[in-house]
Formats: structure tokens, sequence, C-alpha cells
């Protein structure tokens, strides 16, 4: 029989006076558990920011120390590009979300690409720095401690 998964539903805000409630009663409800899934709810959160991947991370590490699992359910695109950003995205998504989360990434690489592109072309380098004139009235001052150079 399939143990039935921990649902975490976050509110509208996410601030760092939450996490340590989160935390514990987490804790408290995967203690003696088997191994199962622990979902996040986060289809409410309104403005996604640090603290809310913050809690999320929280959650994982708190789930994996109890061999639990977890997704990320109702994720906005804001939010996906936070997890994303902080490098989370393996761990912290759903299958539908890590489809359209390699499909934003393809598209970033392309825009990318064109932007380096487009800087090459507008910003050719002419020489290197060891190629320039020293500027007159400069002189360069040798140390005796300084080694050779």
């Amino acid at each position: 029989m399939a143990v039935p998964a921990i649902n975490v539903v976050f509110g509208r805000a996410v601030t760092r006076t939450d996490l340590p409630a989160l935390s514990a009663a987490l804790t408290a409800r995967l203690q003696d558990r088997a191994a199962g899934w622990v979902v996040c709810d986060v289809a409410r959160v309104q403005r996604p920011d640090l603290v809310t991947v913050e809690a999320l991370a929280l959650v994982r590490v708190i789930a994996r120390r109890h061999a639990q699992q977890t997704r990320v359910a109702g994720a906005s695109p804001h939010l996906l590009a936070l997890i994303r950003l902080f490098g989370l995205a393996d761990v912290l998504t759903e299958a539908d979300d890590e489809a359209r989360l390699s499909a934003e990434a393809d598209d970033e690489a392309r825009l990318s690409a064109e932007a380096d592109d487009e800087a090459r072309l507008s910003a050719e380098v002419s020489g290197e720095p060891e190629q320039r004139k020293q500027a007159s009235g400069v002189e360069e001052v040798v140390h005796p401690g300084d080694p050779p150079g």
C-alpha cells in the first residue's frame, strides 16, 4: 500500500520568521514515517522571492533526512525562474515544470548566444594591454622586496 503524500501548503507570502515553525511542523509530521512524498503547494504564493525558495529548500532538506522525495505543485513562471537561478531546478520541480524549465532554459541559451554574437560585432578588441604605450610621465618603481617580473 502506498504511503499518502504530505502536503505543505504555502500561503500568499513566506517570511523568514515562518521558517522555524515550518521546520518544526514538518519534522514532527515526518517522524517515524515510511518513505514517500512531500508535496509543496505554492499556487497561492503571490510574490515569490528568495525566502520562498529558501523555504522550499528547507522542506527538501528535511524531507531527505526522513527518506522522503519532494515535489513542487502550482509554481508560477517567476518562482520557477528563481528556483533555476539558485540551482535547485533538479530537486524542486514537478514533471510539468521540468519540461517548462527545459524549454525556458533553451530559449535563454539561444538569446544569450544571440546577445554574445551582437556583443562581438559591436565591441571589437583592437590590441592587448601589453602592446599599449606607457603614458608619459609615469615611471615604474621597483621595490627591493619585489620578485623579478
